[in-house]
């Protein structure tokens, strides 16, 4: 979402004022975008989350994009948060930086196996592109997916790999285990509503 609408539910669902957020995961083909969002649906309370979208092809390749929302009631009003994993095929960009449209933050998810590095820096340049072309200021979490597979890059050998400006936090985590996804996603959350505050 561009800017943080505010409207009234009428449905008596909620109550208060709702702001709503969205954040979009972006990665190359298989790196566990996905995974992670199946993780979160899990791990989330059942009563603030919705039920997850998966659109997939035979292969279990993620074929436009996944969605998953959850909302966090507040004092004076409801944030709901609209998580839309896209696609990491390279011949589906175009769909990519269309559902990334109006981001607020955006959870990079690198697949840290050292023979896919240079599918990670093509995808994150692809990613620099397009916020660039965007012309706004959106936050950038990196997590170094799959830190359980054996000779993995670490963290910071995959900031180096990406390039990726110091300012920009990277954590380890797998997704096929959960280790750190949540801690992770936290961070992530934290640092779209201190810049979703900000505007």
């Amino acid at each position: 979402m561009t800017t943080p609408d505010t409207t009234e539910a009428e449905d008596g669902l909620f109550t208060k004022p709702i702001k709503q957020i969205k954040l979009i995961f972006w990665g190359p083909g298989a790196s566990g975008k996905t995974t992670t969002l199946r993780h979160l649906s899990k791990s989330l309370h059942p009563l603030l989350c919705s039920n997850r979208i998966e659109i997939s092809t035979s292969e279990d390749h993620t074929l436009l994009s996944d969605y998953l929302a959850f909302h966090i009631p507040l004092h004076t009003s409801t944030i709901i948060f609209h998580i839309v994993a896209t696609t990491g095929q390279r011949r589906l960009l175009a769909t990519r930086e269309q559902i990334a449209n109006g981001a607020d933050g955006v959870l990079f998810v690198a697949d840290s196996q050292p023979h896919l590095a240079e599918e990670n820096r093509r995808s994150y340049e692809e990613l620099c592109a397009y916020l660039e072309a965007t012309n706004r200021s959106t936050p950038v979490v990196i997590m170094a997916n799959k830190q359980d597979l054996p000779d993995c890059l670490d963290p910071s050998m995959v900031r180096r790999h990406l390039n990726a400006p110091p300012e920009i936090p990277v954590f380890g985590a797998s997704a096929l285990h959960g280790t750190a996804v949540q801690q992770v996603f936290q961070r992530f959350v934290r640092d779209v509503l201190v810049q979703f505050v900000a505007l």
